[in-house]
């Protein structure tokens, strides 16, 4: 699928469908001018269902030019429902008139791509992890703008996926470029995250409010002299 040979995510679903994340290619990367870089189209998150030939766009109209991470809710059993984070990217179109962005935040689908709304609207986004134990909270990842919070995906009921979830940001975590998020299923509560900078680090809630306190993960760095 696509033009531009970047696969960033693929998903194999229960009944045999394929899905995939094509990225975003820059064309004219120069880190000595102050020109914003330009994106290729040809993004976004492609399907191929059992026994097809050919692979379906199922793309927004924002996701062709800098997807990244494509998750599938873990609590809906029939895999409708998935979640794609969109990045901050320049398109040669939207450079022409003025420099203005793609609309990245995160998007979301209840019915495999044939629909899409975007659910997180003020910062680019990297990836979006749903807590396996809560199917209401989750944590998105931004490029810039550091660790946000929801706690209300499901509507009352608890089963219906919520149209318009309301994200806070998590204030106590220390780095802006915070990538994914990791729920350790061995420790309630406790979350690790790898940053673009930062290492990793792990957080654990300290109060009904889901404040963190994050410390660096206490692991050995890889001597590279020995790789």
């Amino acid at each position: 699928p696509g033009n531009i040979g970047k696969a960033h995510t693929i998903e194999v679903l229960n009944d045999g469908t394929l899905v995939v994340v094509l990225t975003g290619r820059k064309f004219n990367h120069d880190s000595n001018t102050s020109t914003p870089e330009l994106h290729a189209a040809g993004s976004g998150v492609f399907r191929l269902d059992p026994g097809a030939s050919q692979w379906t766009n199922v793309s927004h109209a924002n996701m062709h030019y800098c997807c990244k991470d494509l998750i599938v809710d873990p609590h809906d059993t029939t895999q409708q429902t998935w979640y794609v984070a969109v990045d901050n990217a320049i398109s040669p179109i939207e450079v022409v008139s003025g420099y203005v962005s793609n609309q990245p935040g995160l998007y979301m689908t209840t019915n495999r791509g044939a629909s899409w709304t975007q659910v997180f609207t003020p910062h680019a986004a990297d990836s979006f992890a749903v807590d396996p134990n809560n199917a209401s909270e989750g944590y998105l990842t931004t490029n810039a703008d550091g660790l946000w919070y929801t706690s209300n995906l499901r509507l009352a009921d608890g089963v219906t996926v919520n149209p318009n979830p309301t994200f806070t940001k998590v204030t106590s975590f220390p780095h802006l470029r915070p990538v994914r998020v990791f729920f350790n299923p061995y420790v309630s509560g406790e979350v690790w995250i790898a940053s673009n900078g930062a290492g990793m680090l792990v957080g654990n809630a300290s109060s009904p409010d889901r404040t963190f306190e994050f410390s660096a993960a206490k692991f050995s760095r890889p001597n590279r002299s020995s790789m």
